[in-house]
């Protein structure tokens, strides 16, 4: 079995090596680095990248047994149109984001929802706290969501931002796009706008779940913004930190049909001790639901069953 193409996101590291890690026990799994050329395997799991046509085309040719997880790949409707023949002829479409499927199902012959692996939850829920901050944690590129909301609605507790603040390709991006939304972007050694900023780290981000009162995440938009799978949600609430989001963010539907609801962040009952018990009781199941074992599970199945199909 082939999963790649390998790189440097944090998606492949995320669910593309995860995933080959879990299986590697049960399958011969080869990691392979590009798609510009068809991987000499039986099975072949696409992670987050659009194939190009001759990729496909020697699929079509060879009649290789194809899966592909698109996790947030696609900018908008058009990109999935045009991989029409792609999407076709993979056996199972895995999919981390419900918001997606309907523009999927034109043209997919097979989707299989999974879960994505709750890498960064805390070890213990968090416990309640009296006092704290207000906690961002999320690419640079996407910070001015994050500003333009604060603007409008100026919490009652600090703002702590981590973020890869050495990523120049994100800052430019991050300028751009604050531009267009019409909001300052100012960096400052050890601030954004004001707020506190740290690079990120697995380390500050554990240090900094443990001792925040609560998180939020605010999305644009756009199409890409609108089809984001819920993993910051996720992360939350399965550590037991109350999370409060806009009311579009694509999280709302994955948890809605759960029986759990989503405060916004402007609420203040984000910040109360009746929300937090809330997320308590949420956060076990979640935790549960999230490990690599059950995600490694889902996606086992989804690849075994594509084959049979």
């Amino acid at each position: 079995m082939a999963i790649g193409p390998r790189n440097d996101s944090p998606s492949w590291s995320w669910v593309g090596q995860s995933l080959a890690d879990f299986l590697a026990g049960e399958f011969d799994v080869r990691i392979f680095d590009t798609v510009t050329a068809l991987p000499d395997a039986d099975l072949i799991l696409v992670v987050k990248q659009r194939p190009p046509a001759s990729f496909i085309e020697a699929a079509l040719e060879r009649a290789a047994t194809c899966f592909f997880a698109p996790v947030d790949v696609y900018q908008d409707p058009a990109e999935i149109a045009a991989d029409a023949i792609f999407l076709k002829h993979c056996r199972t479409v895995f999919l981390h984001a419900e918001t997606l499927r309907p523009f999927l199902q034109p043209f997919a012959g097979r989707i299989l929802s999974v879960e994505h692996q709750g890498r960064y939850t805390l070890g213990a829920p968090a416990a309640y706290r009296e006092t704290g901050f207000l906690l961002w944690i999320g690419a640079i590129q996407h910070l001015p969501y994050q500003l333009a909301w604060l603007e409008r609605h100026p919490p009652k507790w600090p703002v702590r931002l981590l973020t890869d603040i050495g990523s120049a390709p994100g800052r430019l991006q991050a300028h751009i796009l604050a531009r267009s939304l019409g909001v300052h972007f100012v960096m400052a050694p050890g601030a954004i706008n004001g707020f506190e900023t740290e690079a990120w780290s697995e380390a500050v981000q554990s240090q900094w779940m443990r001792a925040c009162k609560a998180a939020f995440d605010i999305k644009g938009s756009s199409f890409n913004q609108t089809t984001k799978p819920p993993t910051k949600a996720q992360k939350f609430l399965a550590s037991g930190i109350p999370f409060g989001c806009d009311p579009a963010h694509p999280a709302r539907h994955y948890f809605a049909p759960r029986g759990f609801e989503i405060v916004d962040a402007a609420d203040a009952r984000l910040y109360s001790e009746d929300y937090w018990r809330q997320v308590r009781e949420i956060s076990g199941p979640l935790r549960r639901e999230t490990t690599m074992e059950r995600v490694g599970a889902q996606f086992r199945a989804g690849l075994l069953s594509g084959l049979a199909a």
